[in-house]
């Protein structure tokens, strides 16, 4: 359990991370697109680290 809080944690952290530079490089304008963005590599993220435990439990067996 906490390996999967530590990747949510870790995934929060980039998606903020993206956001804030997309909005500082593009402006305030574009916040939704920016919040979409985010939103995606938060997404992206944490469904990595799933698959990755969902190969290892397969590997294990």
């Amino acid at each position: 359990m906490k390996l999967h809080i530590k990747s949510i944690v870790k995934s929060l952290l980039i998606a903020i991370i993206i956001f804030i530079i997309f909005i500082a490089i593009s402006g305030t304008k574009v916040i939704l697109g920016a919040s979409i963005i985010a939103l995606i590599a938060f997404f992206g993220n944490y469904g990595s680290f799933l698959y990755e435990q969902h190969k290892l439990k397969k590997r294990d067996k």
